[in-house]
């Protein structure tokens, strides 16, 4: 399977600590069903500096619930996992990473069924 893509590692450390339950989390889009749902987006990223083999990742994380509670408090379980001093973490024992959170989470949206979208976007320099 080669190595495992940035997301997969994301939803890995999540599931690890016990913030998303593996069948709750989707990456790169979001399923109708079921109504409670956390999906890893990648957007467009960049290369930072040349001396340091890395890439700058930029990911949108989105929680999806009926109730607009259930939506921003998962949000904000999921920020705080990802919340360190320095902003280092490592995501899985072979991934480093230097997370910056963009923004706390905010209601993005209400979808047609009347469901919530509660998320935030975040910077992750990390390895290939």
């Amino acid at each position: 399977a080669g190595m495992a893509t940035l997301l997969d590692d994301l939803k890995s450390y999540l599931v690890e600590e016990g913030v998303v339950p593996p069948e709750l989390c989707t990456l790169d889009s979001m399923p109708d069903k079921p109504d409670y749902v956390v999906t890893l987006y990648e957007y467009q990223g960049a290369t930072p500096s040349p001396q340091i083999a890395s890439v700058h990742y930029s990911v949108q994380i989105v929680v999806r619930a009926t109730k607009s509670t259930e939506a921003k408090e998962k949000a904000w379980d999921i920020y705080k996992a990802l919340e360190t001093e320095d902003g280092y973490l490592d995501i899985t024992p072979t991934r480093w990473s230097l997370i910056y959170l963009r923004e706390p989470p905010f209601r993005m949206k209400v979808d047609k069924s009347g469901r919530l979208h509660y998320g935030f976007n975040l910077g992750i320099t990390s390895h290939t």
